[in-house]
């Protein structure tokens, strides 16, 4: 499972969710899937729980989900927002 690092701050921007890594002081920002993803992490929920959240949300196959949830996680730990796996 993924949590968010400590090192992370969270904050809403004009809609948007918007990362600081405060290592780097790099700020990413998230569209609403993101937005979606970033709070199943926070909730502790699997990645294939994330997954199948985002295919009912927006009607797509589970596939399809857990591939673009997959790669967005692999984005977030790769820049250090996330931890685990």
């Amino acid at each position: 499972m993924f949590m968010p690092s400590d090192k992370v701050m969270v904050r809403e921007v004009a809609g948007e969710l918007v990362l600081m890594d405060l290592g780097s002081e790099q700020f990413f920002r998230l569209n609403d899937t993101g937005a979606i993803v970033w709070q199943g992490i926070v909730d502790g929920h699997t990645e294939r729980d994330i997954a199948g959240g985002i295919a009912e949300r927006f009607s797509i196959s589970m596939d399809q989900a857990e591939g673009d949830v997959r790669e967005l996680l692999e984005s977030l730990a790769a820049a250090g927002l996330i931890t685990g796996q």
